[in-house]
């Protein structure tokens, strides 16, 4: 088991992350119910949704092309789970950080978890079925401190 560093912890906290629907982005924050997650969920009363990338794993920065390919990867993946995608992508705070990514629904946990496993992400954002995003560490990653 490896620890996640408690700063890039609370990087993922602090980004913001975006999903498009009908040529409208929604903005993710985790802990801030998303009425229109919720309502995209209303289906779906015990799955819920992910906002998932296959860029860089484990922060190990790729040239654009190697995360290009792995996120049609992550895409197959998704569609072979027939999920419905959405394009999405998280930022940092500061603006100096983006990767493009998938919200993707319905999605249980447990499957969210295995997308994070499989394509080496230190997290993945999860959505629950009444709109509530969180941070969804990846399942071998355990939270440390720069103490």
């Amino acid at each position: 088991m490896t620890t996640l560093d408690a700063t890039l912890t609370q990087a993922y906290l602090d980004s913001h992350y975006y999903f498009y629907i009908d040529h409208h982005s929604q903005r993710l924050k985790i802990g801030q119910r998303s009425i229109i997650s919720q309502q995209l969920l209303i289906p779906y009363p015990n799955q819920g949704a992910v906002l998932i990338t296959a860029w860089n794993p484990f922060s190990q920065l790729l040239d654009p092309y190697a995360n290009d390919r792995a996120n049609q990867q992550l895409r197959q993946s998704l569609v072979a789970l027939k999920a419905s995608i959405l394009p999405a992508y998280g930022a940092s705070a500061d603006g100096q950080w983006r990767e493009d990514g998938f919200f993707a629904y319905p999605i249980s946990r447990k499957t969210a978890c295995e997308l994070c496993y499989r394509y080496q992400q230190n997290a993945a954002i999860f959505i629950d079925s009444g709109g509530m995003p969180e941070l969804l560490l990846h399942p071998q990653r355990i939270l440390g401190n720069d103490t």
